[in-house]
């Protein structure tokens, strides 16, 4: 998940919030992190 993080991140594909959200969707398990990453979408 870092090494897309930083990918994402690094090309300007995704804002600092939906990568947080991102990462506590896929490695956190963060439910509540869902919602915002469906935002981005």
């Amino acid at each position: 998940m870092q090494f897309a993080r930083a990918v994402l991140r690094r090309l300007g594909l995704a804002s600092e919030r939906t990568l947080e959200a991102y990462e506590g969707v896929f490695w956190g398990g963060d439910p509540e992190a869902f919602p915002v990453l469906m935002q981005a979408a």
